[in-house]
C-alpha cells in the first residue's frame, strides 16, 4: 500500500496575490486544498491537474507567483497510509 501511496498523490504549493481568492476557486472544483503560510497546498494525482489548477487561477485573475512540488519522505507517506 505504501508504494501505491507514493504514486498516486503529489502535494504541490502554489503562491499567489490573493490566497484566500485562489483557495475558493480552487475548492469550488473539487481539489483537496488548505493554507500553509503564505502558500495554498495542493494535492493531485497527475502532472496535468497541477497544469490545470495554473490555467485556473490565472484565467481568473490571480496572479501565480511560484509553484513548487513537494516530495513526501518515507516517513509521512507512513503515517498518512497508517492515518486512512
Amino acid at each position: 500500500e505504501l508504494h501505491s501511496k507514493i504514486k498516486e498523490s503529489k502535494t504541490v504549493y502554489i503562491n499567489t496575490n490573493n490566497n484566500i481568492e485562489a483557495m475558493s476557486i480552487i475548492s469550488a472544483r473539487d481539489f483537496q486544498v488548505t493554507i500553509n503560510g503564505k502558500s495554498l497546498v495542493i494535492t493531485v494525482t497527475q502532472d496535468s491537474q497541477i497544469a490545470a489548477v495554473v490555467r485556473l487561477l490565472v484565467g481568473k485573475g490571480i496572479d501565480v507567483y511560484q509553484v513548487q512540488h513537494h516530495r513526501s519522505d518515507l516517513e509521512e507517506l507512513f503515517l498518512q497510509v497508517l492515518n486512512e
